[in-house]
């Protein structure tokens, strides 16, 4: 049996996040909701759920705000105040955390089901399940285990998509009306960079966990092939040979699994050093509109909530500084989620290009 490294004859192995991905997993998600309501229902209720939930945590700024704005002010009834309101938003973002956890995996399992069904359909119709043996490597666990990996994994972006992008412009719009234009634009800016770093690490990622694939199943069928030619392999004393054949693939595997392991390594180095040094550039914007170049909004906030004050920088409140670090930290979170969603996202375009190559083969029969 001849294949490619990508496991086709002719070389269609291409594995990267780029618009062949987005192509093939336009192709399986029609397959996801092509036949049954329950995915849908199921992915509009987590979309709408995560929604609910950046509100559940943006209540967490106005907690922090006046819990310091309380403590600081001496005002006791207004602490209590802010007492009730914090427990609400604990038991809430409680509640909506498993809720979000639980419908991720209710989706994967509908998915499952969808996509298991219509690849057996095809799978096993016109003998297809011999005819795939010659062209394509390890069939069987491309329907069964990398369906699976592809569901969990795909499931569990799907609530990082809607995360992201709705955190980001909703924390971008506070920041520039709380403390300046500048502050959502240099956020921006410096995940940027951290997106075009991990673009570079991305794409060697999703080839080995592609290959890595290709080699588990690969050592998986050696071993399945000694047990069931067992009788033979005994007869002919053909142990050493199969000793050899399946040490040198996991030989192989083992190094891929190395290359993997590092990659994955300089992926998560450069995720998170982005996401520790965000902490930094929060807080020398904060600076920035409080010591260096007093924004207009913080001289209005200082108006506004303290009229004895000249409004100057040395008059900084610690109910404006907590806020405005909070939507900080949160805009810088919606971005270090954009950057740390690299490595599922890399695993995703493994997966997707196994089951994409599976069912081009399967719809020309």
């Amino acid at each position: 049996k001849s294949t490619t490294r990508g496991g086709m004859k002719g070389g269609r192995d291409k594995t990267g996040v780029d618009l062949l991905f987005v192509r093939r997993l336009g192709g399986l998600l029609a397959v996801l909701h092509g036949t049954s309501l329950r995915p849908t229902l199921l992915l509009i209720l987590l979309v709408s759920s995560t929604l609910f939930n950046i509100w559940i945590v943006s209540l967490t700024g106005t907690v922090i705000s006046n819990f310091y704005g309380s403590i600081a002010g001496g005002d006791k009834d207004a602490f209590f105040d802010v007492l009730l309101l914090a427990a609400f938003v604990v038991v809430a973002s409680a509640m909506m955390e498993s809720t979000l956890k639980f419908l991720v995996e209710l989706l994967s399992w509908a998915w499952r089901g969808e996509l298991y069904g219509h690849i057996g359909n095809k799978y096993f119709a016109h003998s297809c399940f011999y005819k795939v043996l010659d062209v394509m490597d390890n069939p069987d666990q491309r329907v069964s285990q990398d369906v699976d990996n592809f569901c969990t994994t795909l499931s569990t972006l799907v609530g990082s998509v809607v995360n992201v992008p709705v955190t980001i412009c909703y924390y971008a719009y506070l920041t520039g009306q709380e403390i300046a234009w500048y502050a959502p634009v240099g956020v921006t800016v410096f995940f940027f960079l951290g997106y075009v770093i991990n673009k570079i690490i991305m794409t060697p990622v999703a080839c080995l966990v592609f290959r890595q694939e290709n080699l588990e199943g690969d050592f998986r069928f050696a071993h399945v092939r000694v047990r069931t030619s067992a009788e033979e392999i005994a007869i002919y004393r053909g142990n050493q040979v199969e000793k050899q054949c399946t040490g040198d693939l996991f030989r192989s595997l083992l190094h891929n699994q190395l290359l993997l392991a590092c990659w994955h390594f300089l992926l998560n180095i450069s995720s998170n050093f982005f996401t520790y040094l965000s902490t930094i550039i929060n807080y020398s914007l904060v600076a920035m509109a409080v010591l260096f170049f007093p924004s207009q909004s913080y001289l209005d906030y200082m108006a506004e909530n303290d009229p004895g004050s000249s409004g100057d920088a040395g008059s900084v409140s610690s109910a404006y500084i907590a806020l405005s670090t909070f939507n900080l930290i949160m805009l810088a979170y919606g971005f270090s989620g954009l950057t740390n969603i690299s490595e599922p996202l890399s695993n995703c375009a493994g997966y997707t290009a196994r089951i994409a190559q599976l069912l081009e083969f399967l719809s020309e029969k």
